[in-house]
């Protein structure tokens, strides 16, 4: 059995905030709030059984203040900490001081949150998990004849996307060999460009963009919640959200199932966490990215 937990700081703000400490009221923990100035009135707030000023004026200085909320941590005597989601609940570093600090941090391990953070290691995770990622390059752009190598193996248009990319954010979409060649030259390292930044995946077209918010427990206990179809997009930003996600075949849905626990047993994921995929019209399901943290839109699943 493991130590119960007494006092939890919510290392975040307005609904998420609220929600973490209206859980915490239903389950007998005490609950930790944290508030800039502009949120001192805010519901979470009164609601909380302690709450603390973060002085400064930003984010950087307030809620992205990684020492302010462990000194505070260390004031109000919590002994774990909920992030939410944003700020800092995909900060390895966070979690590692906040573990160091001895208290519990609800969410993955620093080592989750480093290997999936990132697109290219995410992508070698999915490797290792015999979760077949879309078909790419899992390294840095920086080879322009691998590139073109790539491109002409599998044909244009292909897609240059960002390693830390999020939020339809760091996605170019590039259709021949005059495009790849001139999206290389304006993003080459050596001309102080961000080219290691990219790697190269297929463009898959007329798919649909399939989530499953999921969970494991410390246990391994792993559970898919619901599926979300998220395909209706602008600017490679989801507009439309549905749950869970309809006309799916029984096959697709074990293979997302599978393929989802195979990934967060990969990395001994703890916590909550959305893992993506693309779902072909031939029902071929490629693995995007997992999101490391408790989504804005789990309350759609």
């Amino acid at each position: 059995m493991g130590k119960r937990i007494e006092k939890v700081l919510v290392a975040n703000r307005g609904e998420i905030a609220l929600r973490v400490v209206r859980t915490l009221k239903e389950m007998g923990i005490a609950s930790v709030a944290v508030y800039a100035e502009q949120d001192r009135e805010s519901q979470y707030v009164s609601m909380a059984d302690e709450a603390y000023l973060l002085s400064g004026d930003t984010y950087k200085d307030t809620y992205l203040n990684e020492e302010l909320m462990l000194e505070i941590l260390r004031r109000s005597g919590a002994d774990a900490v909920h992030p939410g989601y944003g700020f800092l609940s995909e900060v390895a570093s966070f979690a590692e001081k906040v573990a160091a600090a001895g208290a519990v941090w609800i969410g993955p391990s620093p080592k989750a949150l480093t290997d999936l953070g990132d697109k290219i290691t995410a992508r070698r995770v999915a490797t290792r998990a015999k979760v077949p990622p879309v078909p790419g390059l899992s390294e840095s752009a920086t080879d322009i004849h691998a590139l073109f190598d790539f491109a002409h193996t599998h044909g244009f248009p292909i897609m240059m996307k960002r390693t830390d990319g999020g939020g339809g954010h760091g996605i170019t979409i590039v259709r021949n060999d005059d495009e790849l060649r001139g999206f290389y030259l304006n993003h080459d390292s050596l001309q102080g460009g961000d080219l290691k930044e990219y790697f190269i995946e297929r463009f898959i077209d007329k798919a649909r963009h399939v989530e499953t918010q999921c969970g494991r427990d410390s246990h391994g206990n792993f559970t898919v919640y619901s599926t979300r179809d998220c395909t209706v997009q602008r600017r490679n930003q989801k507009l439309i959200e549905e749950a869970p996600a309809p006309f799916l075949d029984e096959s697709v849905i074990r293979q997302l199932t599978q393929y989802s626990g195979n990934l967060f047993e990969a990395v001994d994921y703890v916590g909550l966490g959305t893992c993506e995929f693309m779902v072909t019209p031939q029902n071929k399901v490629y693995f995007l990215e997992v999101n490391p943290r408790l989504q804005v839109e789990h309350t759609v699943s």
